[in-house]
């Protein structure tokens, strides 16, 4: 197996330019509920919003998620993979990845989401900071673009995505969503 890269993630600042198109944009840079957004956007083509779970584990991030959450080298976080649909058709793949000790008290519901989304349970608490949103293009060279476009009927070769260091309280975790070529325009 060939060794995949992880993608260069930079500040959405810097968005315009890395070129990212057009009619992802407003999706890359949008600091609301992507779930909420999305289950509108979905609603619009009379659809239904789901979550299926693609993976869940106790695992190693990569490195820069390690460093972003400041977890130690070895330090295992866990990992929650999906794929956000309307109907039948993948629209995001989102990666989500919680250090050990963000999961204390009330918290520890995060590894029992199911096919709840994560957004919906983000946006509901109250103190709940989102720091600065990070974006990348992903290639099949990169990690994460198998996953993400495992479910794909496009036979694309780049998809945008982007990520960021959610904390409740203080405690952090790190949302990547990588945004899928059936995506309609924002």
């Amino acid at each position: 197996m060939r060794y995949k890269q992880e993608p260069n993630w930079r500040e959405g600042r810097s968005l315009f330019k890395n070129s990212a198109p057009k009619e992802l944009r407003n999706w890359l840079i949008d600091r609301n509920s992507l779930t909420r957004l999305l289950t509108c956007a979905c609603n619009k083509q009379q659809g239904v919003f789901s979550v299926k779970i693609f993976h869940e584990a106790w695992e190693k991030p990569q490195l820069s998620e390690s460093r972003l959450l400041r977890m130690q080298n070895n330090e295992l976080g866990f990992v929650r993979q999906v794929h956000l649909y309307c109907g039948d058709t993948p629209w995001v793949y989102a990666r989500t990845v919680i250090p050990r000790l963000t999961l204390h008290g009330e918290l520890q519901k995060l590894t029992k989401l199911g096919t709840q989304p994560l957004g919906a349970v983000l946006f509901a608490n109250r103190h709940i900071s989102r720091e600065a949103i990070e974006v990348a293009k992903l290639t099949n060279k990169h990690t994460m673009f198998d996953a993400a476009t495992i479910n794909s009927a496009s036979s694309t070769k780049e998809i945008w995505g982007r990520r960021s260091v959610f904390k409740i309280s203080t405690k952090p975790l790190l949302v990547s969503e990588i945004f899928l070529p059936e995506l309609p325009s924002f």
